[in-house]
């Protein structure tokens, strides 16, 4: 689903209404990052020789998004349909780097070892070989479970309700306000006046997304309650 949909500075880029990128570089980047070690590591920080131990769990992350979402990054949407970051959450990064932190925690017990012995060193030994043995060490006494197991994780992403002028994403993300009112917008398929949500590519806001889809009340972000065009977020 990625191949070719990456901005890198040369192509388009991945504005509200580009649709032809999902993400750029750099938010990939974090992404995976997020994924390999929950953001605790630095890209320079990943060699080669972790690249055969994280691969799996990189591929099936990027399987999980191209599962659940793939139906609406459309690249080019019909005439009666917006672009999907004008609709959905998940076109966002801050939503994508959540849903990358809320995979590392439902592979905890596989990539908290893994995570643990990056940058391992032993003086007999190659920093391969090191890592090799510090992750074996590491998963002998390893206690930490998921919180959320991988397929209840993808059956709340599945039944979550990404958009974004939802009120519980409103609430989270804060709504566009100019001239002291809400920023609103038209969906072309319906005519519905919605409001403009903001898109906060801040930690705050990562996190919030990521706690809330590992919490035991994630099934508030399945509301399907519009934000009210004449409140203001608080």
């Amino acid at each position: 689903m990625f191949e070719h949909r990456l901005a890198n500075g040369r192509n388009a880029g991945t504005s509200e209404t580009q649709t032809e990128n999902i993400v750029d570089l750099s938010t990939m980047e974090q992404m995976l990052l997020n994924v390999v070690s929950a953001g605790r590591h630095k890209p320079e920080h990943i060699k080669h020789h972790h690249v055969q131990a994280f691969l799996p769990y990189a591929r099936e992350f990027l399987g999980m998004l191209e599962e659940i979402f793939s139906a609406e990054w459309v690249v080019k949407p019909a005439s009666n349909r917006d672009p999907f970051r004008r609709v959905f959450v998940h076109g966002w990064p801050f939503a994508l780097k959540a849903i990358a932190l809320a995979y590392h925690q439902a592979r905890i017990d596989k990539l908290g070892p893994l995570a643990g012995a990056i940058g391992a060193k032993d003086a007999g030994l190659t920093v391969a070989e090191a890592f090799l043995a510090k992750t074996r060490e590491l998963e002998a006494d390893w206690a930490e479970t998921p919180s959320v197991s991988l397929d209840e994780l993808k059956e709340r992403l599945a039944r979550v309700d990404w958009r974004r002028y939802r009120k519980h994403w409103v609430d989270i993300t804060s709504v566009s306000i100019k001239h002291g009112k809400p920023r609103t917008f038209r969906l072309k398929e319906t005519g519905e006046e919605q409001v403009i949500a903001m898109a906060p590519n801040t930690a705050a806001a990562i996190g919030s997304v990521k706690d809330r889809l590992l919490s035991a009340n994630w099934e508030a972000l399945c509301s399907t309650v519009d934000h009210p065009i004449s409140e203001l977020s608080a």
